[in-house]
C-alpha cells in the first residue's frame, strides 16, 4: 500500500485527506481570523508536518476549474497552491493534479460518464 494525501486547497479552509496502511485521517485547515501571511504559514506548517509524520508518497491536488484556468480570480489560489506544491516538491513527492469535474464525478461514483475533459495531469 501507499501513503497518500489528497488536498482541496482554499485560502480560508483547505481540506486534507490522508490514507496510510493503518489509518485514514481527514481534516480542514482553517485560516479564519488570521492575517494573510500568518494564514499561509499556518497552511504550510500543517501540510509539511503531515507529509513528514505520515511519510506521504504521493499527493492528489485539486486543479483549477477549466473555465477559470486563465482567470485573475485564481491569484489567491495560486499562492495557496504554490505553498502546497513547494512543500511537496521539496520532499520529492509526486503530485497528481485532479480537475474539479473529475473530483466531483469520483465522489458521485460517475467516473465513466465524466467526459473526455476529465484527464489527470502529472507534474
Amino acid at each position: 500500500m501507499m501513503n497518500i494525501i489528497s488536498i482541496d486547497p482554499s485560502k480560508a479552509s483547505t481540506g486534507v485527506y490522508i490514507k496510510t496502511d493503518i489509518e485514514v485521517y481527514k481534516s480542514t485547515i482553517s485560516t479564519n481570523g488570521m492575517s494573510e501571511n500568518i494564514g499561509y504559514r499556518h497552511i504550510s506548517g500543517i501540510i509539511k508536518s503531515s507529509l513528514d509524520y505520515y511519510n506521504i508518497e504521493v499527493a492528489f491536488l485539486e486543479d483549477y476549474p477549466y473555465k477559470l484556468k486563465e482567470s485573475r480570480s485564481n491569484t489567491v489560489m495560486a499562492e495557496v497552491k504554490g505553498i502546497i506544491k513547494y512543500a511537496l516538491y521539496s520532499r520529492n513527492i509526486p503530485i497528481i493534479l485532479v480537475p474539479i469535474s473529475t473530483w466531483k464525478a469520483l465522489c458521485k461514483g460517475a467516473f465513466p460518464q465524466a467526459g473526455s475533459k476529465t484527464v489527470l495531469s502529472y507534474s
